[in-house]
């Protein structure tokens, strides 16, 4: 049994076809790195925000009670606006001819 080295074009030809797939790996590579940076700062970002909304939440708990129940409040009015319009039924003034 004996074993054909291939020729040099057909080497040089394999290394031309590889090379864009070396390409996508360093980009995609890249697009997870980026993505694990994003992740990070996303998280730091979350973490600041939680404790500075503790601090506010410590400083005043009447007034963020307050305003917690006031936001509740308007989302389910939006809420109810919403789900009222995709039952049909709000009443809605009959059409007249467009003659």
């Amino acid at each position: 049994m004996t074993i054909q080295t291939p020729s040099p074009e057909r080497t040089n030809s394999l290394a031309d076809q590889a090379a864009p797939s070396v390409n996508d790996t360093d980009t995609l590579a890249e697009r997870g790195a980026d993505a694990v940076r994003r992740i990070r700062q996303a998280r730091d970002n979350a973490r600041r925000a939680s404790r500075s909304a503790s601090k506010y939440i410590k400083s005043g708990p009447i007034k963020s009670l307050m305003i917690a129940a006031a936001v509740g409040a308007a989302l389910m009015a939006v809420v109810g606006l919403v789900v009222r319009q995709r039952d049909g039924s709000i009443e809605r003034p009959p059409r007249t001819p467009s003659e």
